[in-house]
């Protein structure tokens, strides 16, 4: 994958790996001003996969955090920023 740090510009590859996983095992999306939470199916292959796109995320260097949990019977992900970059990410994780 070739690295992009602009907001809201991935490489398709990066765009179909998060279509995949948000096809296989998404459940909700909460947002509200500057914070985003995708709900996922908590299962090995869900959490593995997960944690490897979010590390895909965090070297791309712009200023969301990204943040995975997996309690709650559930797997999630919080991404914070500013309003413009969680809309971005919003288009992405749906």
């Amino acid at each position: 994958m070739t690295p992009q740090t602009s907001i809201g510009i991935r490489s398709d590859e990066c765009k179909g790996a998060w279509r995949k996983f948000a096809d296989d095992y998404l459940l909700e999306i909460f947002r509200q001003p500057g914070c985003l939470e995708a709900r996922y199916a908590c299962v090995a292959d869900a959490v593995a996969r997960l944690q490897a796109l979010v590390a895909r995320e965090r070297l791309r260097g712009s200023h969301t955090r990204w943040e995975v949990d997996a309690a709650g019977g559930h797997l999630a992900v919080t991404v914070t920023g500013h309003p413009e970059e969680i809309e971005a990410v919003a288009t992405l994780l749906s």
